[in-house]
């Protein structure tokens, strides 16, 4: 499949991480080059943020967001709320997150109070949601119906059955997707990615991890981006030009109507 004349958005990447600090701009220009046109980067914790505005580049838009992950919850403090609040005020921010839920972190009672608080600010200052979910799908649901973003977002890194995704679609949310999909182990994400409305779908790497099967142990970047749009492609049986192009410009509507423009 050639990729002339597709424009992708990498919707989820820690581009900021020092994972990428010794070829970060000559990966921007090949991201170029490959039609990686868009990556927008999530705020993790509250010592991150500042940075993120400053990164830019001519030819490949980096937008980002400004959350509190719940993997890193005991270095949260219930100040950064009020500095959260601050950023989203006097910066440009496309998202909220990435927020969410991680069951392994423990604590769910301050992980729940954490989320809950950032969804409010999404509500307030209108914005998209990019949330994170591991081992914790029926407590965010709940989270999600009492404090509902009006803008919806992103489920990054979506794993999960057809009627999670269900779910997930009846409270206004996309589906990110990205190496998850390309292992044969996951037959149950592709079927119901293979079923989903193409509107629903959004594409992503969350470099550096999440690496593509056969590529484990290698830094993930959005230069994966068109191997994970390929996997997308085969999974939905498309198999001429024309569904090619209809997809990508269905997906980067997609992004475009969550993230505004590039």
């Amino acid at each position: 499949m050639a990729d002339t004349g597709f424009r992708f958005s990498d919707t989820h990447c820690h581009f900021d991480f020092p994972a990428f600090d010794a070829d970060r701009q000559a990966l921007l220009a090949e991201c170029r080059r490959r039609a990686v046109h868009r990556i927008v980067i999530p705020g993790v914790s509250a010592v991150q943020w500042a940075h993120l505005p400053g990164l830019q580049h001519d030819s490949v838009r980096l937008q980002y967001g400004f959350g509190l992950h719940p993997w890193f919850l005991d270095q949260h403090r219930q100040e950064h709320l009020q500095e959260l609040e601050q950023m989203l005020r006097h910066h440009r921010p496309v998202a909220v997150g990435e927020i969410g839920l991680h069951g392994p972190a423990g604590d769910m009672e301050r992980q729940l109070q954490l989320l809950e608080a950032q969804l409010e600010l999404a509500r307030y200052f209108e914005l998209p949601v990019i949330l994170h979910q591991v081992g914790a799908h029926n407590e965010l649901v709940r989270a999600l119906k009492r404090v509902t973003p009006e803008r919806g977002g992103v489920v990054h890194a979506f794993s999960g059955s057809s009627e999670m995704a269900q779910e997930y679609r009846r409270l206004g949310l996309h589906l990110g997707l990205g190496g998850v999909i390309t292992y044969p182990r996951a037959a149950r994400t592709r079927r119901a990615v293979a079923a989903l409305p193409a509107a629903a779908l959004v594409l992503e790497t969350d470099g550096p991890d999440m690496p593509l099967c056969g590529f484990q142990g290698v830094r993930n970047s959005p230069l994966q981006i068109p191997s994970v749009f390929r996997m997308l492609c085969q999974l939905r049986g498309l198999d001429h030009p024309q569904q090619y192009h209809e997809l990508a410009l269905v997906l980067e509507q997609n992004a475009n109507r969550l993230f505004g423009r590039p």
